[in-house]
Order: structure tokens, then sequence, then C-alpha cells
């Protein structure tokens, strides 16, 4: 799950990943510090990198498992 810093939904996605986890799902759970809604289809917002970077480092790690 990938957050960002400054979104009103943010408190909804807390609360879904602590739901999931009580559920025993597994489940990684990033925070992107500045980052406001939507950021991922917005290339040059705050956020934006830090995001992608996040994203595709989590996928490497999962291929390796």
């Amino acid at each position: 799950m990938l957050n960002a810093d400054h979104d009103a939904l943010r408190a909804s996605g807390d609360a879904f990943a602590e739901h999931l986890r009580s559920a025993d799902v597994r489940l990684d759970a990033f925070l992107v510090p500045g980052a406001r809604h939507g950021f991922l289809d917005k290339p040059h917002s705050e956020g934006f990198n830090e995001g992608i970077t996040t994203m595709t480092e989590w996928l490497d790690r999962l291929k390796q498992e």
C-alpha cells in the first residue's frame, strides 16, 4: 500500500491497512512524505519519483522471494 502524506484519504488508507493486518493479510505499507492525493498521476509533483522508486523496489523484492 502506498499512501500520500498529505491526503484527505490517508486516514482511510491507514485504517484499511490495520484491518488487513488484523486479518493476517501480508501487507507492505509505505508513506510518501510531502506527497498529495493523486501524486502518481502527476509526474512533476512532489513525491512522484519517490513513489515510483518505492513501488519498483517493492516489486524487485517480490521477484527475489
